[in-house]
């Protein structure tokens, strides 16, 4: 895959448009760890998610409400009873990936530290 254009929309309408206007040439992005990863030659415009407030971490009803751009490091700082992430976070890959990684990306991305859909 080769990027030829960056968009970072600020709002989840300015995003569903630009995904719907680039279609196909089109590629979500939140933490962009597994862009290498991605074969081929083929043009695409990646489209930024991590602007659309997307991320956190709240209580809610009992349960943890975990944000799909939530980062891997925030998981891994954030400490509060009943919460049990911050151990699981706290071996995946290195640092530097769990400053970039989102929970979201984990979950939806199969690679070696893709542990998260287990966790949870």
């Amino acid at each position: 895959m080769k990027l030829v254009d960056f968009r970072q929309p600020a709002r989840a309408d300015e995003a569903r448009a630009a995904l719907k206007e680039l279609g196909d040439s089109a590629a979500p992005i939140a933490g962009g760890t597994s862009m290498v990863f991605l074969p081929g030659n083929e043009e695409k415009v990646a489209v930024d998610l991590m602007r659309l407030g997307l991320d956190g971490i709240r209580r809610e009803n009992g349960a943890f409400r975990v944000g799909a751009t939530t980062r891997l490091a925030v998981l891994q700082k954030h400490h509060e009873a009943g919460w049990v992430l911050d151990r699981v976070a706290v071996h995946l890959a290195s640092q530097q990936i769990r400053n970039m990684s989102t929970i979201g990306g984990n979950i939806a991305r199969v690679f070696p530290w893709s542990d998260f859909a287990v966790a949870l």
